[in-house]
């Protein structure tokens, strides 16, 4: 009995460690998703400026407002890529956490067939020394053929 308890302390660290590799999962998918939609707005508005700068340059706009739409759309280009690294370095952190995480879940699940392999062992023991009892109480023989 008393390796199985053993086990059971190592099967309910391993579960909280893999609920907390799947909490980190988590939370790291939320983020990459989160990015993913601040890239999808900023490009969104770069669309919608790089149209505003063809109309302007269409409709005749003074040299300094073009030049500064110019620099405008230059800088959001440059935010962009940045936050471009921003959703790679996000997507890598999820990766990670899927491997943490899918490393934890293996871990419980061989604690927890341990755990299970010690209470059988612990079970047939406790068996064969109850067979044995009975055997010495009733006066018949043991032997090869007898539990």
């Amino acid at each position: 009995m008393r390796r199985s308890r053993q086990m059971d302390t190592l099967v309910r660290l391993a579960a909280m460690a893999e609920r907390n590799a799947r909490t980190g999962l988590a939370g790291a998918n939320q983020d990459l998703l989160r990015k993913n939609g601040q890239q999808r707005q900023l490009e969104s508005y770069e669309a919608e400026y790089g149209e505003a700068w063809l109309e302007a340059g269409r409709g005749g706009v003074s040299g300094q407002a073009a030049a500064g739409l110019s620099a405008f759309r230059v800088s959001l280009g440059n935010t962009m890529a940045a936050h471009q690294a921003s959703v790679s370095a996000a997507a890598e952190a999820r990766d990670v956490q899927a491997r943490r995480w899918q490393g934890m879940r293996q871990q419980l699940r061989v604690f927890n067939d341990l755990a299970e392999r010690s209470r059988r062992e612990e079970d047939r023991e406790r068996e064969r020394r109850l067979q044995k009892s009975i055997d010495e109480l009733s006066g018949r023989p043991r032997g090869p053929g007898f539990l």
